[in-house]
Parts: structure tokens; C-alpha cells; sequence
């Protein structure tokens, strides 16, 4: 019985990742259809978990002019709490973009800001057009 339960929970996360639509550079700007969740509020919670390695979250540090700027954190599932590994000190992104990116609100996770500060003030010295991400959290800090 064992056997048969464990053939099945494979053959449904084979089917679940063979049905995912696979990320390529001709879709890195096109929009994702639904949002993850539907009553997204950043001043109420400012901490969401996103898919990815096994605990990975976002932190909202500022929103300004309708971009959000955002912090991504991993920590490994046996890690200790202050073991992190920041997949991206600082993303400007759409809120269309970041309501699709996450999964729930999580009632802890914060970090000291510095990281963030610092790729924060290098994105607003860039000169011309600063990127702003419209996909998914994880599909902009892969590309």
C-alpha cells in the first residue's frame, strides 16, 4: 500500500511539473494571467512568502510612484532563522507583479535593511529608463 501511495504522489508532481509552462527570454516581459491572491494589501502585510527553495519570501520596504521595492530572502528548511541568503537585495516591481508572485503572508521574516539600501540607491542613480519587473518575482531574478 505504502509502494502504491508513493507511486502516486510521484506521478502527480511529475504531472504537476511537466504542466508548469517553462520560462524562456521571449516571455521574460509577458504578463501572467492570475493573480496568486486576490486581496493583496501592503499596508497591512508586509512579509509574503513565494514559491522557490524551500522558504523563500519577499519584504516589501517601499512602494513609490505605483513600483513596489522589494527585498528576496532563502533560507534553507533546516537552517537556523538567521542563516539567510538574499536572492536579490533590491527589485523594483508592479503590484500587478508582485500580488501574482505571492503564495501567503508570513508572520515573520524580517532583516536589517542595509542590503537592501544599498541595491536600492544604485537603482535610482541609474541614468535613463530603471528596470522594473512585470512577470513574477522569481522569473525577473532568474533573467
Amino acid at each position: 500500500m505504502e509502494y502504491l501511495i508513493g507511486i502516486t504522489s510521484i506521478f502527480l508532481l511529475t504531472s504537476v511539473l511537466a504542466s508548469e509552462p517553462s520560462s524562456s527570454p521571449k516571455q521574460k516581459n509577458q504578463e501572467i494571467s492570475e493573480p496568486k491572491i486576490e486581496n493583496f494589501d501592503f499596508s497591512k502585510q508586509r512579509i509574503w512568502e513565494i514559491p522557490g527553495r524551500p522558504i523563500t519570501w519577499v519584504l516589501i520596504r517601499e512602494k513609490k510612484d505605483d513600483i513596489f521595492h522589494i527585498e528576496v530572502i532563502f533560507r534553507g528548511k533546516s537552517k537556523p532563522s538567521w542563516n539567510i541568503k538574499r536572492l536579490r537585495p533590491h527589485l523594483a516591481i508592479t503590484p500587478l507583479a508582485l500580488q501574482k508572485s505571492v503564495i501567503r503572508p508570513l508572520p515573520e521574516g524580517d532583516v536589517y535593511p542595509e542590503s537592501f539600501d544599498s541595491g536600492y540607491a544604485a537603482w535610482k542613480a541609474l541614468i535613463g529608463e530603471k528596470p522594473v519587473c512585470q512577470t513574477t518575482v522569481m522569473n525577473c531574478i532568474k533573467n
